[in-house]
């Protein structure tokens, strides 16, 4: 059974089309079925943006030019750090990379949710979107890596008892 965008497939292949026009990409975009509560990825060793079928309209036009900005920042190297940490396993992160990454990551994440607004606006005026969309979710994301760097040895706990996961 294959998944079903919301925004019907002819929208679909016209967004997409009008993501990798604008970002100046080639990544793959795949429909998926996220459990747990993300609303897409963009996977670097892959070159694909993935994205949760089941979100709404408004919520997947957006998500799809977020995730399409972080392939463009990965592909011209801007904000380096962040980008070519994500979606690397802990153990084969440096202390300065951790430390990097999590200086950049809010700063990154809220240039790609800036142009993907600008953006979304261009591609669907009917609608208004603004950024930061999903910025609890991005705090989210990056926290829980924070707490991946600090297990793995490559940041220091915040508080005690961090590590025995009773904060």
């Amino acid at each position: 059974m294959s998944l079903k965008s919301p925004i019907g497939e002819r929208e679909y292949e016209r967004l997409k089309k009008f993501a990798r026009e604008r970002f100046g990409i080639s990544s793959q975009f795949k429909l998926v079925n996220y459990q747990s509560g993300t609303l897409g990825t963009y996977v670097r060793q892959k070159d694909t943006i993935r994205i949760d079928c089941r979100l709404r309209r408004k919520e997947f036009i957006l998500t799809l030019l977020h995730e399409a900005g972080h392939a463009y920042c990965t592909k011209y190297g801007i904000f380096r750090d962040f980008h070519m940490v994500s979606g690397r396993i802990y153990s084969d992160i440096s202390r300065k990379e951790a430390l990097s990454y999590m200086r950049t990551g809010i700063k990154a994440e809220r240039y790609v949710d800036r142009i993907a607004a600008r953006l979304a606006n261009e591609f669907d005026p009917r609608n208004h979107y603004v950024s930061n969309l999903a910025e609890p979710e991005q705090r989210q994301y990056l926290e829980v890596n924070r707490k991946g760097f600090v297990s793995a040895g490559l940041l220091k706990p915040r508080k005690r008892g961090e590590l025995d996961g009773k904060i």
